[in-house]
C-alpha cells in the first residue's frame, strides 16, 4: 500500500504564510495520481496534526511506502525538527515552545516500528520564522540522526539555512517543482530530486538548494516504468493487486478500480492479470451503484446491485443493497428476492439478519413468508465459493512472486528483550524441615491523594463495540517525578511513564496537582493505534 500525510499551515497569528495551504493541495493531487492513499490536513493545530499523524501512522505496516509531507513554519531545537502548529502561542521559554510544537521525533520512531519498506519524509519548511527568531534559535532545520533504515529525506534548501515563500506565486518553488516531477513517470526517487534541486536554485539565482539524505537500499518510482516487467516490478505489481482487494473489502470503489486498472495497463501477464481484469466487471459496477444510490435515483441503483450479484453471488453485502433499495421503491417481491440471495450465500450472521427482515415482511408480503417456509437449501460446492482458487494444483507463480519479496529486518534483540523474565525457583527445603509459609503478601496498591500530582483519565464516548475492536494505547508521560496516573477515579500508577490500554473512543484527561486544575483537553483512543501524551 501507498500511503501519505500531507499538512499544510498558513493561518498562523504572527507571519502568515500565503502558500503553504496551496502547496499542500498541489501535493495532494501528484501524489493520488501516483496511487497514494492521502490523508491531507490544512491549517491544522497541535491536536489536528497529532490526530491525524496517528490516523496515518496506524494504516503503516510491513512493506508498505509511507510518505510524509508538510508545509509550514518549522524549528530546530537541541537538534530536535520541531514542526509549528497554526494555534502556536507566543512562548516564554524556549522548553515550553518544544511542547507546543509537533515534533518529528516520535514519528521516525513510529516508521521504525512499522518496518515500511521504503519511508518518505519532504519538509517544505525552512522559511523565516518568528519562533526562531524570538528565541535566537539556529535558522532552517537540522539532519535528522533518527530517521533509521530505508528512508529518504528532503527539506527545501540546505540544513541550517532558510528558503523563500515565493510571494508572487501560488506555490513555493520547491513545491512546484516538487509536483511537476513526481508527476514525471519513469524518474527514481533520486531523478525527481535531482529535477528539483536545479529548477529550485535556477529560480532562486542559487540562493536556495534542495537538500536530501537517504538510506534506501533499492530504487523507487512514482511512476514505474512501463516497458520490462523487472523484478523490482513484479513485486510492485503484486502490491498493487493486494492493495485493489484490500480496497475492495472497504468498499473504496474507486481506488480499487484504478489499481486494477494500472495492473491491466502494466501487462504483467499470470494470476495476477488475470484476477485484476476479472474483478473490474463487478468493481465498476459497485462503484456505479453507489453513485446512483447517492443521487437518489434507487430504482437504477437496485438494478446495478442485482447485476453485480450475479457477477459476485457471495458479496452479499449487494444483496442487502439491493433489498434496501427495493424497499425505498415499495418493490417488496423484488427486495424478498434479494434477501433469498443472503440465505443461499452468506455467512450466519448475514442470514440471521435477512431472516429477521423477512420475518417483519412477512405481515405484508406472502412471498417472504413462502421464503422462510422454504428453509436454506443445501450449502453451495466449495468451488463455486472460492472459484479462482486452483483446488489440488499448486500455484507456482505466486509462490515466486513472494519468494523474491524482500523481507524486512528482525531486530530479534529487541524482541528478546520484551519477553517477561521468569524468576529462578527457591531452593527445595530437606523433608524433616520443611514448613508451610503463608504466601506473600500482595503488593500495595498505588494510592493517590488529594495532595498528589496526578493525570485523570476518564471516558467520555466509548467503544463502538467492544467485541469486535482491538484496545488502543495511551503512554503518558512527564518530565516530572512522581505523577499518578487515576483511570476513572482508580489510582493505577504512581509514575510515569505509563501506557494504559483502553477501549477506542473519546477520554478526557486532567492534570491535577493539590486539587487544583492544571490542565484539561480530550483525546481520541483508535483501534489498535498507540497515543503518546507528553505532560510538562
Amino acid at each position: 500500500m501507498r500511503a501519505a500525510l500531507v499538512i499544510g499551515n498558513d493561518t498562523y497569528s504572527i507571519r502568515p504564510l500565503q502558500n503553504a495551504v496551496n502547496d499542500a493541495r498541489v501535493m495532494q493531487k501528484a501524489l493520488q495520481g501516483a496511487g497514494f492513499r492521502v490523508i491531507s490536513r490544512e491549517n491544522a493545530g497541535k491536536a489536528a496534526m497529532e490526530e491525524s499523524a496517528s490516523d496515518f501512522l496506524s494504516q503503516i505496516g510491513p512493506g508498505d511506502t509511507a510518505l510524509f509531507y508538510y508545509a509550514g513554519h518549522a524549528i530546530q531545537i537541541e537538534g530536535e525538527n520541531v514542526l509549528i502548529p497554526t494555534d502556536f502561542e507566543s512562548a516564554a521559554s524556549i522548553i515550553r515552545a518544544k511542547y507546543q510544537s509537533f515534533s518529528l521525533t516520535p514519528v521516525f520512531a513510529e516508521f521504525k516500528r512499522s518496518r515500511a519498506k521504503t519511508i518518505i519524509v519532504i519538509i517544505d519548511a525552512c522559511r523565516t520564522n518568528p519562533v526562531a527568531e524570538s528565541h535566537s534559535l539556529k535558522a532552517g532545520l537540522a539532519n535528522p540522526s533518527d530517521a533509521g533504515k530505508n528512508t529518504y529525506i528532503a527539506f527545501s534548501t540546505s540544513p541550517g539555512n532558510v528558503a523563500g515563500d515565493n510571494p508572487n506565486g501560488r506555490n513555493s518553488w520547491f513545491t512546484e517543482a516538487l509536483a511537476d516531477a513526481v508527476a514525471q513517470p519513469n524518474l527514481t526517487l533520486d531523478d525527481v530530486f535531482t529535477r528539483v534541486r536545479l529548477r529550485v536554485e535556477g529560480a532562486t539565482g542559487g540562493k536556495q538548494t534542495p537538500w536530501s539524505i537517504t538510506s534506501l537500499t533499492s530504487k523507487f518510482y512514482f511512476h514505474p516504468p512501463n516497458t520490462g516487467v523487472a523484478e523490482t516490478d513484479e513485486t510492485l505489481v503484486g502490491k498493487w493487486l493486494d492493495d485493489a482487494l484490500r480496497n475492495e473489502q472497504y468498499e473504496n470503489w474507486k481506488e480499487a478500480i484504478e489499481l486494477a486498472e494500472r495492473i491491466v495497463k502494466q501487462k504483467p501477464g499470470g494470476s495476477v492479470e488475470e484476477m485484476a481484469q476479472s474483478r473490474l466487471p463487478y468493481l465498476r459496477v459497485r462503484d456505479e451503484a453507489e453513485r446512483k444510490f447517492e443521487a437518489g435515483d434507487f430504482a437504477a441503483g437496485v438494478q446495478l446491485y442485482e447485476k453485480s450479484l450475479e457477477i459476485e453471488p457471495f458479496n452479499v453485502a449487494a444483496g442487502f443493497e439491493a433489498a434496501n433499495g427495493a424497499l425505498l421503491t415499495d418493490d417488496l417481491k423484488r427486495a424478498v428476492k434479494a434477501l433469498e440471495a443472503v440465505r443461499r450465500r452468506g455467512a450466519s450472521p448475514e442470514v440471521k439478519r435477512a431472516d429477521e427482515i423477512l420475518k417483519e415482511l412477512a405481515a405484508v408480503e406472502p412471498a417472504a413468508a413462502e421464503a422462510l417456509k422454504r428453509g436454506l437449501g443445501k450449502a453451495p460446492p466449495m468451488t463455486e465459493v472460492f472459484p479462482a482458487q486452483r483446488f489440488g494444483v499448486p500455484d507456482w507463480e505466486a509462490a515466486r512472486r513472494w519468494a523474491r519479496q524482500p523481507l524486512a529486518p528482525v531486530d530479534y534483540t529487541a524482541l528478546v528483550k520484551l519477553l517477561p523474565t521468569q524468576p529462578a525457583p527457591p531452593p527445595a527445603a530437606p523433608v524433616e524441615t520443611a514448613v508451610t509459609q503463608p504466601p506473600p503478601p500482595p503488593p500495595d496498591e498505588p494510592r493517590i491523594t488529594l495532595d498528589d500530582l496526578y493525570v485523570e483519565v476518564k471516558s467520555v464516548a466509548g467503544s463502538r463495540d467492544m467485541v469486535s475492536e482491538e484496545f488502543g494505547e495511551l503512554t503518558v508521560r512527564s518530565s516530572k517525578k512522581g505523577m499518578g496516573v487515576m483511570l476513572d477515579g482508580k489510582a493505577v500508577s504512581r509514575q510515569v511513564p505509563y501506557t494504559l490500554k483502553l477501549p477506542p473512543g473519546e477520554y478526557e484527561l486532567r492534570t491535577i496537582e493539590s486539587g487544583r486544575k492544571l490542565s484539561e483537553r480530550r483525546i481520541k483512543i483508535k483501534s489498535g493505534a498507540t497515543t503518546q501524551l507528553d505532560l510538562f
